[in-house]
Parts: structure tokens; sequence; C-alpha cells
């Protein structure tokens, strides 16, 4: 018998190769369920603050988009962040599932955007 060994990524180290790689994100804030926000990693801090360009503010429940530019997110409101590709995958998996189950969608538990206010160029 082979055993595999596991090993814990630290969230930091995940964090910094969306850096790197300048994946776009989407982020999820405590105070509001039905807003996300998602762009382009452009930094972050100990605090998980974070800076976005090309940061567009989505409504979830129109599909509406606010472009918000240049934007530093405070860590203490983040939730959750992931890739916006696998954002896009979840939410279509998420309509076919609601569709299936008579067109209910389930609510996030704690999840969605905050203050986000456009940081000065």
């Amino acid at each position: 018998m082979s055993r595999v060994a596991k090993q814990m990524i630290q969230p930091v180290s995940a964090l910094f190769d969306m850096l790197k790689r300048h994946d776009r994100i989407q982020i999820w804030l405590t105070e509001r369920p039905s807003v996300r926000i998602e762009g382009i990693l452009f930094g972050f801090d100990e605090f998980m603050n974070l800076t976005l360009h090309d940061a567009e503010e989505i409504d979830t429940k129109t599909g509406a988009r606010v472009s918000l530019g240049r934007t530093l997110l405070k860590g203490d409101n983040i939730t959750l962040i992931m890739k916006a590709e696998a954002a896009a995958a979840a939410g279509a998996a998420d309509a076919g599932s609601a569709a299936a189950a008579g067109g209910e969608a389930a609510s996030s538990s704690s999840a969605a955007a905050a203050a986000a206010a456009p940081a000065e160029a």
C-alpha cells in the first residue's frame, strides 16, 4: 500500500500565485450577499486588503455590472476569493441545478459586497 502525503497550501501562497499570474478574481464580501466584486488582482498585504484593477461590481440578481476602475478592498469585508473563471462555471452549474429544482435558486450563505471605493490614481 502506498500512502499519498497531503500538504496544506497556505492562503497567502494561493493569493500570491494569483497575483503573479494577474488572474481575474471574484470576491464575495460580508455585507451584501447579492453583490460580487470582480477584477484583476494587483496587490495585497498582511491584512488581506486587496488592490484590484479593472474592478466591477456585479449584481447577482440582475446581472448588471458597474465599472469601479482601480479599487482597494478592505480585508475585514472579504468572505471568499476565487478565480473569476471558476465563479462563472459555478454560476452556470447553479443556474442548471436551480432550473432542475423548479427554478428556485439557492442563496449563498454569508457572502458578498460591502465597501468598495475606487482608489485615487
